[in-house]
Parts: structure tokens; C-alpha cells; sequence
């Protein structure tokens, strides 16, 4: 679980033109001096895999337009057969507004890819609508990115 929260924490600090390791690594530490990440936290995170994830076509292209991190939303939803509605609120981890709208959640997890998508999928349709209404906008895509495979996992 802390491993988790320390990527999330650099995926939402990080610079996306940075291009080195060592940048990556100069990052953690000062994340961890600032108080963002415990001490020791940095130990957790393997700059490759952050690396591998921002340098990817996916990241690179998105950054070409505009795009949010970890945006906080509130969204009422009705509830299943019922009619009453329920309260939802979550944290969408990225979102790149372009010639693609597209939403990317992140995930450290040993979990394979299919059984990431079957986990997460509902999670990330909520997102989808949350994104639509908030942002008035048609989502192409969501996608998983999982830092244990380093691969992106379209959620249909």
C-alpha cells in the first residue's frame, strides 16, 4: 500500500519532460525532504518504472494538450434499480483533453492486467461520467497503467 501511495505521489509531482533516472531519483529525494513522501518511501519507487510510464507514446502524446492531475469529484449517481441516488466521490489520477480525451488511472498492484481491468473497471466508468459532466466533454478512452507490468490496459 505505501509503495502505491509513493508512485502516486511522484505521478502527481513530476515534471512529464523529465527524461533521466537521475532526475527521477534527485525528485524522490526532494519529495522526501519537503515532507510529501515519508522518509524511506523514496526506497519503494523504482525510477525505471516511473520512467518507462512519462516516456511512454500514450503520456507524451497526451501532454500535448491540456490535462489535470489528481482532480477531486463529487457526483450523484442513481442507485442501481432504485430510485434513490447515492453520493460518489473519488480522485482521477490524470486526464489529457486533446484530439483524445483520455483518462488514465494508475495502479501498483501484483494483479495481472485482466484481473486489474475486472477490479477497476466499474471505478473507472464512474470516472468517465464524472469527467463528462464536469469537463463537458466525450471520453475516448480510460486506460489502467499498471507500474508492476508497465503496461496500458484499455478499460472497455
Amino acid at each position: 500500500r505505501r509503495a502505491g501511495i509513493a508512485y502516486h505521489t511522484v505521478m502527481e509531482n513530476i515534471d512529464f519532460s523529465t527524461s533521466t533516472v537521475s532526475e527521477i531519483n534527485y525528485l524522490l529525494k526532494n519529495l522526501v525532504e519537503n515532507g510529501v513522501l515519508q522518509d524511506g518511501d523514496e526506497e519503494l519507487v523504482d525510477a525505471n518504472d516511473i520512467l518507462r510510464c512519462i516516456q511512454s507514446p500514450v503520456i507524451q502524446e497526451g501532454i500535448k494538450g491540456r490535462y489535470i492531475r489528481e482532480k477531486s469529484f463529487m457526483l450523484s449517481l442513481q442507485a442501481g434499480d432504485s430510485s434513490d441516488d447515492i453520493l460518489v466521490q473519488g480522485t482521477i489520477d490524470l486526464a489529457f483533453f486533446g484530439e483524445e480525451n483520455v483518462i488514465v488511472d494508475f495502479k501498483y498492484s501484483g494483479l495481472s492486467d485482466e484481473k486489474l481491468a475486472e477490479k477497476y473497471a466499474r471505478q473507472l466508468k464512474t470516472y468517465k461520467i464524472a469527467v463528462m459532466q464536469a469537463y463537458d466533454v466525450k471520453v475516448d478512452k480510460i486506460l489502467l497503467y499498471s507500474f508492476k507490468t508497465g503496461h496500458f490496459i484499455d478499460i472497455k
